[in-house]
């Protein structure tokens, strides 16, 4: 059976580095029809020329708690993880080495504290017959398309190659979850109130 979560608005980014801004943008308008400043999103991210250390998502996790959503990470194993999560119309984002694609650089850019930066992707759909990933990746571009369908998707994955590739960047997976409450929103938060 497929499971495909059909994406609002996919963007391609802006900036060689900025994929994960641009995947964080597209969840988030996705997932909660929140429309933010990739600007704002970098800030937040404590975003660099080399872009931003996976652990730096975690930088969002009080932010937008304001707005009732919670960011969730997990170190996954396998795909039954994964594909619970598309399931349940969530959007991981992982973090692969720039090279998961033929012609990108081997290459992994590491700062004077010793972070490494990777290369942010979205699992937006599995086929659970056919034993494949359907990603969502920045760094293509995919029209002025108002929604990706499964058919425009230009990264298709098999399950050994993407747990392959998950594994050599610590196999973290984050997504957005809502919750309850919300306490008070971005706009706000924006408009200079104060944290």
């Amino acid at each position: 059976m497929i499971y495909f979560n059909d994406l609002k608005q996919p963007l391609h980014q802006t900036e060689l580095a900025s994929c994960v801004p641009t995947c964080i943008k597209v969840i988030l308008n996705h997932q909660f029809s929140l429309s933010l400043k990739e600007k704002q999103i970098k800030k937040w991210l404590g975003y660099t020329i080399l872009g931003c250390v996976p652990h730096s998502i975690r930088n969002l996790s009080e932010k937008l708690k304001r707005e009732g959503i919670e960011l969730k990470e997990k170190i996954v194993k396998n795909e039954k993880e994964l594909i619970d999560l598309i399931k349940n119309k969530h959007l991981p984002l992982v973090y692969f080495r720039a090279n998961y694609l033929d012609g990108f650089s081997e290459e992994v850019e590491v700062d004077e504290d010793g972070n490494k930066y990777y290369h942010s992707v979205v699992l937006i759909g599995v086929d659970d017959e056919k034993e494949k990933f359907y990603i969502y990746d920045s760094l293509f571009s995919y029209g002025n398309v108002a929604t990706l369908k499964i058919e425009s998707v230009k990264v298709i994955m098999p399950y050994p190659k993407f747990i392959s590739e998950l594994e050599k960047t610590d196999n973290r997976v984050f997504w957005f979850e809502r919750t309850k409450k919300k306490d008070r929103t971005i706009g706000e938060f924006e408009n200079g109130k104060k944290d």
